[in-house]
């Protein structure tokens, strides 16, 4: 079995997109949250690094 195949079929992306907030409570809360938190602490010009976030396809 090919472990990455999930990360790259468009339609499982696609899926991970969507499925993602409803299977997550609080997801759209934690985002808001985290961009709070920079807004008030990370220099303006602040560069951030996000890993393992996401469906892979940006």
């Amino acid at each position: 079995m090919d472990l990455l195949q999930p990360f790259l079929d468009p339609a499982k992306i696609a899926g991970y997109a969507e499925a993602t907030p409803r299977k997550v409570p609080g997801l759209a809360d934690l985002h808001c949250m985290a961009m709070l938190l920079l807004a008030e602490q990370a220099p303006e010009n602040a560069n951030v690094l996000v890993v393992g976030a996401g469906e892979g396809s940006s």
